[in-house]
């Protein structure tokens, strides 16, 4: 089976939208909902390119310290917050 599914043709999807503008995204939902929850950020759809984007958005906000993320338990759900 997964020798076939191999060979089948697959699509790629490209994404040219540039990493400030996942970056404004981020920061914008997080400034609408107060405390959002890691795992709202990635709305469909879901192509490789752009959850790459948004996640490397997560990181540079978290660096530039324009985001906070919590995890008030050990395995339990991530938050990210305005400092």
């Amino acid at each position: 089976m997964r020798e076939t599914q191999a060979l089948r043709p697959t699509a790629v999807v490209v994404d040219d939208t540039p990493q400030h503008v996942h970056e404004a995204r981020v920061l914008e939902a997080v400034r609408a909902a107060g405390r959002l929850g890691f795992r709202d950020l990635f709305t469909p759809p879901h192509h490789r390119a752009r959850l790459i984007g948004l996640f490397l958005a997560v990181l540079e906000l978290i660096k530039l310290r324009q985001v906070w993320l919590e995890q008030p338990e050990p395995f339990g759900d991530i938050w990210l917050t305005l400092p």
